[in-house]
């Protein structure tokens, strides 16, 4: 699950380098309340994956500990708070146990942060990487493809985010790929006073727990993808320390206009349009 780090507000999910700001000095829109402290990002109560059975998730090495979405041969898509990405690697399970002759690396070429995102209150919380080189479909690297349509998702759906992130609050992060299954919650209901109180813009979703035991993406889990029955619905984002279940994980909702300005984005880089 998603979690933040003490002392500071609205942490992102990441680990390694840590960027925390302090709250005198957080500058939030006037209806953005400032959150408790404790915050940060991880798989909290999920499970290890079946090696390879996610072939385009992607673990980025950089400032920061990221995850993110391998969505065509030069591409990789992830949360625009993952700074400092410098290469990516792909087809990896076991960080050190993997005979690493299934992976494939590749330097980061350029960065494509979404021209309007906002670290303070994390909208638009959502960036492209491109790669250095092509990447070659394998038995452990494979794509995820756009959405062909932004279905609105329902409360109550259910969902799975992963990735290589704590497994607790301020624990250490896995050394193998996990996986949880989490529940999207109502945004009205994620923005009310006991959840986050008029946080959450049209531009997130929610994802968390209603069971007994409470699934959630933590430190570290930042830029991977929310899939919903299989296809990509969101990147996470942000969260409030780990497996609460009124601060459940925020991700960037793969909408529309994100799709649009993807393929944009991705077209004029390529040099396939002006």
């Amino acid at each position: 699950m998603l979690c933040r780090c003490q002392n500071v507000a609205d942490w992102p999910r990441v680990s390694g380098m840590l960027q925390c700001r302090p709250f005198s000095f957080v500058l939030l829109p006037l209806l953005l309340l400032f959150l408790p402290s404790d915050e940060c990002a991880v798989i909290v109560d999920g499970a290890e994956v079946r090696p390879h059975s996610l072939p385009y998730m992607a673990y980025l090495n950089g400032s920061s500990l990221c995850g993110g979405a391998l969505i065509n041969a030069t591409w990789v898509l992830t949360a625009a708070h993952c700074k400092g990405v410098q290469k990516v690697l792909l087809g990896v399970h076991s960080i050190s146990k993997d005979d690493r002759s299934g992976w494939q690396t590749s330097a980061v070429r350029k960065m494509f942060p979404h021209p309007h995102y906002d670290p303070e209150s994390h909208n638009n919380d959502i960036m492209l990487l491109k790669l250095s080189k092509k990447v070659k479909k394998t038995s452990t690297v494979s794509f995820l493809p756009l959405p062909a349509s932004r279905i609105e998702l329902q409360g109550g759906a259910n969902c799975l985010v992963a990735g290589w992130g704590a497994t607790k609050y301020q624990g250490k992060k896995s050394d193998v790929l996990r996986s949880a299954n989490v529940t999207i919650i109502d945004n009205a209901v994620c923005n009310s006073k006991n959840y986050y109180n008029s946080v959450i813009t049209e531009n997130m979703l929610c994802a968390g727990s209603q069971g007994r035991r409470y699934s959630d993406s933590c430190q570290g889990d930042s830029g991977g993808p929310l899939l919903c029955k299989g296809v990509l619905r969101g990147v996470a984002s942000f969260g409030k320390k780990c497996g609460m279940r009124s601060k459940p994980g925020v991700y960037a909702a793969v909408s529309e206009k994100y799709i649009e300005w993807i393929k944009k984005t991705i077209r004029r880089a390529d040099g396939l349009q002006p």
